[in-house]
């Protein structure tokens, strides 16, 4: 008698294995002016997609019995984050175009949108793109698909933390 066959992570749910995994890409870039010299760490992020990254109840942990604020916060979370194919795209593009490397935390599906994870990113703490102005002077944004000649066929921005005061222009060749 043969062996069973494995059934694949998320078959069950009618999800593929790739479709269950989303990326936090960052880079580590160096400070190359003001008094916090070292290195700048971007989390680079997608600010708006034109339609939802995917189905919301099998991304999000509890979805269903989440109040309509907290979906909503949910879904911008998720949304910010890049697909498999996203995020090997973005890395392909920054690495020829600026010669910056990037790294990546990977999540698997589905997420707490309710329990604090300051490593990745989720839970309680706000998408990147929808800062209080009280967390703007902490929290900068470089806007990568505002560059000229960006090629990406969707946006992808950066935030990193003012404590080092990068110059404005912080991607080399942009």
């Amino acid at each position: 008698m043969p062996a069973p066959v494995p059934i694949p992570p998320g078959a069950a749910t009618g999800t593929s294995a790739s479709d269950r995994k989303l990326y936090l890409p960052y880079s580590v870039l160096p400070a190359l002016v003001g008094p916090g010299r070292g290195k700048i760490t971007f989390h680079w992020f997608i600010p708006e997609r034109s339609e939802p990254i995917g189905d919301y109840t099998k991304l999000i942990l509890g979805y269903r019995g989440l109040t309509e604020v907290a979906c909503a916060r949910a879904e911008r979370l998720v949304n910010e984050l890049f697909r498999e194919e996203e995020f090997h795209l973005f890395r392909s593009y920054l690495e020829a175009r600026h010669g910056v490397e990037v790294r990546t935390g990977m999540l698997t599906t589905p997420l707490t949108s309710v329990k604090p994870d300051t490593s990745t990113r989720l839970g309680t703490l706000r998408p990147w793109h929808s800062l209080d102005a009280e967390d703007a002077s902490e929290i900068l944004i470089h806007k990568l698909s505002d560059e000229s000649n960006y090629t990406l066929p969707f946006t992808v921005w950066g935030a990193y933390l003012s404590t080092t005061r990068p110059p404005r222009n912080v991607i080399a060749g942009g």
